[in-house]
């Protein structure tokens, strides 16, 4: 009899740590996420109760606010896949959805007030979301991008804030419901929010890599000269220079400025494997960035075995490597600083004149400068002499890398990563145009119209015209 009641009490007392555990992981633990679920029936219900909250740039002016009870976007049209939309139907996506406690004034500090509004017959209102973002340089992204497949994203290479993004095509999240059926057959994927989620090959852009990699190792002579006879053989392949032309002989900072693909093939057996890859890790081009909206993870060919990319394709960014804009913006930022700072988008959460919270990077490491400092010098040359001269703005130094990615699905890619000023750099940028040929043709001159508008908007202090 008393073995039956101990294993009675035995099994009464596990169960009451088994309630214990699980009120505790439900409330506590994953009771936030799930509250903000979009399938969960609450947050319906508190969308009723109170005014939702708008979303702004850095500047105060406002992309989507409610107005007569519905929700009106209108921010420009290459923002849309980021902002995303808010429907009976296709539900909440996009900030709209990942700021959902903000708007709905979820935030203690928030509740506080709304409850204080409440005793005085006021509505409940949920905070504004300040972002980072700059609409005037956004505009001036998507005019530059004049409808061709392609993304621009750039940030402030001091604190990881990103200042622009830019998609194209896009929709009208305000017609979401309407436009649904269209927008998700589209072939051009107008729902693809590119400068996060699309997938590129990097091409000569990744040759970033290989000389942040020689120079950090101290593997080259600043005066070292290669010649290139416009080709080279290599494991059993041939890789030739941009219409097989030959450099000749050239150093460094001659090689990045022409591109050339077999001086950095060259560099790049130098390196080696093992080190090229713990230059990827160390720029950070192995971390997704967080930033709440779906991110395409950088799509690095494993280093060995099935799926791998031979030295030769990686060190001119062929191959099976996959990159997104957003992660080479930060490549050209932690190039530009010296350092590698995860992106983000929120500026600050505001009630009124409140200030409930502000964004700030997650995570930073430091990269080695001495090396840095030299390629800078040798960007800036690329941009005043070499491919991307297209990139340079009048009184405004610019640096940067073109690149042609080769694809299978038609012509080539064209990409352009810098920064701007290139003595003080304030802004880095990653620019992508679809299937439109060369870097130094299609993607230079739209970086050269952000860099611009963001001069003319007063990011480069002191730069005259």
């Amino acid at each position: 009899m008393k073995d039956s009641l101990k294993k009675i009490f035995f099994l009464f007392r596990l169960g009451i740590v088994i309630l214990i555990l699980a009120l505790t992981y439900w409330q506590i633990i994953a009771g936030s996420r799930i509250a903000n679920l979009p399938e969960n029936p609450r947050l319906a219900k508190q969308e009723e109760k109170l005014l939702r909250g708008r979303i702004l740039d850095r500047n105060g002016q406002i992309i989507c606010s409610t107005i007569d009870g519905k929700r009106q976007y209108g921010g420009p049209s290459s923002l849309a896949p980021l902002i995303g939309y808010i429907s009976g139907r296709q539900g909440k996506s996009g900030l709209e959805l990942f700021f959902s406690r903000e708007l709905l004034g979820q935030l203690p500090a928030q509740r506080l007030i709304n409850f204080a509004r409440q005793l005085f017959g006021k509505k409940p209102e949920g905070s504004d979301v300040y972002l980072t973002l700059d609409l005037h340089v956004v505009e001036a992204a998507q005019r530059a991008l004049a409808g061709r497949r392609g993304a621009v994203v750039g940030v402030d290479v001091r604190t990881g804030e990103i200042l622009v993004l830019a998609t194209s095509p896009a929709f009208d999240p305000n017609r979401i419901g309407e436009d649904w059926r269209r927008l998700s057959q589209d072939s051009s994927s107008p729902l693809l929010n590119r400068p996060l989620q699309g997938l590129y090959p990097p091409g000569s852009t990744f040759k970033l890599i290989t000389a942040i990699g020689v120079l950090n190792w101290h593997l080259i002579d600043l005066n070292e000269r290669f010649y290139c006879p416009g080709r080279i053989e290599i494991q059993g392949h041939t890789i030739e220079c941009f219409h097989g032309k030959a450099h000749g002989w050239i150093d460094l900072k001659e090689a990045l400025a022409v591109s050339c693909n077999v001086t950095f093939v060259r560099l790049a057996e130098r390196l080696g494997k093992e080190r090229f890859y713990e230059t990827i890790k160390n720029m950070g081009l192995d971390r997704k960035p967080e930033l709440g909206v779906p991110v395409s993870r950088t799509r690095i060919p494993p280093f060995r075995g099935q799926g791998s990319s031979s030295l030769p394709q990686l060190a001119i960014g062929q191959g099976s490597l996959l990159v997104t804009p957003i992660q080479m913006a930060v490549l050209a930022a932690a190039v530009a600083d010296g350092t590698v700072r995860s992106p983000y988008f929120l500026r600050q959460t505001q009630a009124g004149d409140r200030v409930l919270e502000r964004g700030h990077s997650n995570w930073q490491r430091e990269v080695n400068m001495a090396a840095l400092s030299v390629l800078r010098e040798d960007l800036r040359y690329a941009v005043a002499e070499g491919t991307g001269r297209a990139a340079d703005a009048p009184g405004l130094s610019v640096a940067g890398k073109t690149g042609t990615a080769d694809n299978p699905h038609g012509r080539p890619h064209a990409w352009f990563v810098g920064f701007a000023p290139s003595e003080d750099p304030s802004l880095a940028l990653a620019v992508v145009i679809e299937n439109a040929g060369s870097g130094g043709e299609a993607a230079a001159p739209v970086a050269r119209a952000v860099f611009q508008a963001a001069r003319d908007y007063g990011y480069f202090a002191g730069v005259q015209d």
